[in-house]
């Protein structure tokens, strides 16, 4: 966007008429739609922030450290599942042959995390 408001429009080859009115002035309408989408940017960054630095709030109640680190590899650090069953499982020798055994091992523990979060989560209303 940035490198088309300075830039002039090409010539109009087709012959077609154009029609009248319109914009007056092209690149102040462009800058404006720039800085309106600079706006909502900073806002959904900001939101992001704070649901990020909620989940890690609500992460740390959590007494499971398999739960836990399922959640933050998979919702703050945006790891895939494979990346999220060799964390948790890698290191066992027999991992290579039972990948698929501790794949769903995983995702018994991711089911048990989100509602340990659900748990939390409920706690810390019933505070409010």
């Amino acid at each position: 966007m940035e490198a088309t408001i300075g830039s002039p429009s090409g010539p109009d080859l087709s012959g077609m008429p154009r029609p009248q009115g319109g914009v007056s002035n092209p690149v102040a309408a462009a800058v404006e739609k720039k800085m309106e989408l600079e706006a909502k940017i900073r806002q959904k960054e900001a939101e992001e922030k704070a649901e990020r630095r909620a989940i890690e709030a609500m992460t740390e109640l959590m007494d499971d450290p398999d739960e836990r680190l399922t959640i933050q590899l998979k919702y703050l650090d945006r790891a895939e599942w494979p990346d999220v069953t060799f964390a948790l499982y890698g290191n066992r020798p027999d991992f290579a042959d039972k990948a698929d055994a501790y794949q769903r091992r995983m995702y018994r523990v991711h089911g048990r995390a989100l509602l340990s979060l659900a748990e939390i989560e409920a706690e810390v209303n019933d505070s409010k």
